[in-house]
């Protein structure tokens, strides 16, 4: 049996950050129905990259999901919408705050429905606060966050990280929480309702990542400095360039350096009284750091990984795609599925990153047309006769 096997999710959510989450659940077992607006559909799925007239931004996070085309405007869009809640143990959406209220499918309204629904409304800001209302997108959210003040190199402005980091940690720590509700449900004492509001802001899930540098902030009030690919606690900690490509290699501890001067064949480095401690390293990194740019670009990267792993001392090339996706470890690790496609054939798809003994996730679907399965969610799951749905879709409502 799969972990979330019987848990129903009413997915109203779409882009990036809601999808990603239901995504997550759908593949831990749970079915999801992805509510979408006739004609229309989540807005992703008309945007680029496309391979084969499909887009890949929708295909990368709508895996094993059902499609519900639904006018929510139309009075018995609404009351399909409340139906299926009813029926649903999760709602998921990621409106702009305020938008739900309109609806009438805020938290107040379809608690009294289904008093243990869980809801998750994910968005920029959060519910509260001055910028609850607000619009926010991914640049926006680590520029607001501090992760771009700490991104890039020490004398070039600040970039933001090179994927979309605000959004993929709402949608984690969205899932995360949706399974901790359901839990507590399953656990809860008494006959009250057992169902609760989950609120997720992008905004906050960013900061929470900053961990560290955040602690050193607010403990000592020190701004934390960009340092490019270093660590500002360690050197060597930084991508360096060889005779044939790029790597980055680590000093974990003093006991390492012995063994990377030997490698990088600079014994003299090893009681160098400016660097032979972690501290007198970093304090001395504007000296040390010449030397070593000068010292690695004598041989190709593939020697020196092979003498820094002899040595013990942590190293990696700094792959492209390519690299990575030819890699025997990702290889090994089955990271990259095939999954059939009525269209494209083979959809190659990155799985989780979880390995369960017991209950593995299991991708169950391709992304779904639109509205691919309304016709069944509304005869087989919400009773409506062959006649009634002929009428919704004449109509516009689906």
């Amino acid at each position: 049996m799969d972990i979330l096997s019987g848990i129903r999710v009413a997915d109203f959510s779409r882009v990036w950050a809601g999808p990603y989450c239901s995504m997550m659940l759908g593949e831990l077992g749970a079915e999801i129905i992805k509510i979408e607006a006739p004609g229309v559909g989540d807005e992703t799925r008309v945007w680029p990259p496309f391979y084969k007239e499909r887009s890949g931004y929708f295909m990368s996070f709508n895996r094993s999901k059902k499609s519900l085309t639904l006018n929510l405007k139309d009075p018995r869009g609404y009351d399909i919408a409340l139906d299926l809640i009813r029926k649903s143990d999760v709602l998921l959406e990621n409106f702009t705050p305020g938008v739900t209220e309109r609806l009438k499918l805020d938290y107040p309204a379809v608690s009294k429905e289904n008093p243990d629904l869980i809801y998750c409304s994910i968005s920029a800001f959060g519910q509260t606060g001055p910028y609850g209302n607000r619009r926010g997108y991914d640049p926006i959210l680590q520029a607001m966050s501090g992760i771009m003040s700490v991104t890039g190199e020490p004398d070039r402005p600040p970039v933001r990280v090179g994927i979309a980091t605000a959004d993929l940690s709402g949608g984690v720590f969205s899932a995360f929480s949706i399974v901790g509700a359901l839990l507590y449900r399953e656990r809860a004492e008494g006959d009250g309702p057992k169902g609760q509001h989950i609120d997720i802001s992008m905004l906050d899930s960013q900061i929470s990542f900053l961990a560290v540098k955040a602690f050193e902030y607010l403990h000592e009030g020190k701004l934390p400095q960009r340092w490019g690919s270093g660590d500002p606690q360690r050197v060597p900690s930084s991508g360096y360039l060889t005779q044939d490509g790029s790597y980055i290699m680590i000093i974990g501890s003093d006991a390492h350096w012995p063994g990377f001067c030997r490698a990088v064949e600079r014994e003299d480095l090893i009681d160098d009284e400016r660097f032979n401690s972690t501290k007198k390293r970093v304090d001395n990194r504007k000296t040390l750091e010449p030397i070593l740019v000068e010292c690695l670009l004598k041989r190709p990267g593939a020697e020196w990984l092979e003498r820094l792993e002899e040595a013990g001392v942590p190293c990696a090339p700094i792959q492209t795609l390519d690299q990575v996706f030819s890699h025997p470890q990702i290889l090994a690790r089955e990271v990259v599925k095939d999954v059939p496609h009525p269209d494209i054939g083979a959809l190659r798809a990155i799985d989780w990153p979880y390995k369960l003994s017991r209950t593995p996730t299991r991708i169950r679907s391709a992304p779904p047309a639109l509205g691919e399965h309304t016709e069944e969610i509304l005869t087989g799951l919400l009773g409506q006769s062959d006649e009634e749905v002929t009428e919704l879709r004449r109509d516009g409502v689906i």
